[in-house]
């Protein structure tokens, strides 16, 4: 294959992953950063990003300690919700996808950076509820049927500060009241 025919197939590439970046920054904004990276040219990798707002990042921008490390295989191709840092210093959840060519050489990445700060607020405020208001708090959560939906013990209990087994303890005293 020619090296004009593997730019070309990569150039594709990095543009399904823009097009599939642009709907998720989207539907998730004002959120969610997605950042595409071209780890051909580390030093200047960013070639497209969307909510750039939560990293002050900008194309032409070059990668993070994440892509270096990708690029030396230290790293597995998927990272999915580790702890991190804007430069401003909120908290955010990230992830990253390496990209790969045909040849199943790393030729990119694709990072996520989800901006956690407009949700410390909320948790704070469950923090302070007493008994009484976790309880009618479960209780709405049971009457509108949100209690049956995957992943919602785990996330509601992280919410009210309680642990599982009191979440429990909680649905059966209501189910009993």
């Amino acid at each position: 294959m020619s090296v004009k025919n593997l730019k070309t197939i990569n150039n594709h590439i990095f543009d399904h992953y823009i097009r599939v970046g642009e709907i998720i920054s989207e539907k998730f904004a004002p959120y969610l950063e997605v950042i595409i990276h071209d780890l051909r040219v580390p030093e200047h990798s960013i070639i497209a990003i969307f909510n750039s707002h939560i990293t002050g990042r900008k194309i032409g921008d070059g990668t993070s300690d994440i892509g270096y490390k990708k690029l030396a295989n230290e790293l597995p191709d998927k990272i999915v919700n580790y702890e991190n840092k804007s430069p401003s210093g909120s908290k955010m959840k990230s992830s990253s996808l390496t990209i790969r060519d045909e040849h199943n050489k790393i030729i990119g990445s694709m990072a996520f950076n989800f901006d956690l700060s407009p949700f410390e607020n909320i948790q704070d405020f469950f923090i302070t509820l007493t008994k009484k208001d976790k309880l009618n708090v479960v209780s709405i959560m049971i009457k509108r049927g949100h209690i049956k939906k995957r992943g919602s013990m785990s996330i509601l209990s992280e919410l009210l500060a309680i642990t599982r087994p009191t979440l429990y303890k909680y649905i059966k005293d209501i189910e009993l009241g």
